[in-house]
């Protein structure tokens, strides 16, 4: 090793089938009597979210659901949610889904706590406060929102999407429960599982990867590999391509991407 390694994970995760069922401990650790749950229509009708506010309901916990994200979110529909967050005089975010929804609930989080315009944040650095408490519960196997510090939003007339990073906007908290992913059509387990593994080697290809990146990066790429025709219908190895997912995104959130997420 010939150069200086650094390794930030500011995430705690708790993994396991039913850890969903662990929420309830959570919110009430971290104060939360009232949420925004940021979710999409799919994770409704799939009955996830259900889930989640039955949890939410048996500790007493006031939740309000923003169920209007949509794939590659817009910035109006960030602005919607942090209108929602504010007007139910939420406590925190609680973001159900892919990274789609978990984007928004991180923009929705620096509008709540930030002026300006979500414009004004884009880029590296430029979020100065925390946010308020977000748990994220993905309900895919490709994404790695659940523990990076970057956030994308479209920019529609502009056609442009733009990327947010800051240590302050990586969640404080994130529930894998593969009983999550156990529906999730086999179509999609494959396609999210490809971005995950796309993530594994964009990380170790980089030229800002460490030796600590490279270990999450390589086990993901592991786990991939062995676990994806498999997980396409078994759930024990959708289980093991969640946790790969995960440890894909602590890679690039240290390691990067490059020119394939680019272009």
């Amino acid at each position: 090793m010939d150069k200086f390694a650094t390794w930030q994970m500011p995430t705690r995760l708790h993994f396991g089938h039913g850890a969903v069922a662990g929420l309830a401990e959570t919110v009430c650790e971290l104060g939360m009597a009232r949420v925004l749950v940021v979710t999409d229509p799919g994770v409704g009708r799939a009955g996830l979210s259900d889930r989640v506010l039955q949890v939410l309901a048996g500790v007493g916990v006031e939740a309000r659901v923003f169920d209007a994200v949509e794939s590659n979110p817009s910035i109006e529909t960030v602005e919607r949610a942090a209108a929602a967050y504010v007007a139910g005089d939420a406590q925190g975010l609680i973001a159900i889904g892919g990274g789609s929804p978990i984007d928004v609930a991180k923009a929705a989080g620096i509008l709540a706590r930030h002026s300006g315009s979500l414009a004004d944040y884009v880029g590296m650095g430029k979020v100065r406060n925390p946010l308020p408490p977000l748990i994220a519960i993905p309900t895919t196997v490709g994404t790695g929102s659940e523990v990076t510090s970057f956030a994308v939003i479209t920019d529609r007339p502009r056609r442009r999407k733009l990327v947010i990073g800051s240590p302050h906007i990586a969640p404080r908290e994130a529930v894998l429960d593969p009983e999550l992913v156990a529906t999730l059509p086999a179509s999609l387990v494959a396609a999210t599982a490809m971005d995950a593994l796309t993530h594994a080697i964009e990380s170790v290809i980089s030229k800002l990867a460490t030796p600590f990146s490279d270990g999450s990066a390589l086990e993901a790429i592991r786990l991939i590999a062995a676990n994806l025709a498999a997980g396409l219908h078994a759930l024990e190895a959708r289980a093991s391509l969640l946790y790969a997912s995960t440890l894909a995104g602590m890679a690039f959130s240290s390691a990067r991407t490059g020119l394939v997420h680019g272009m």
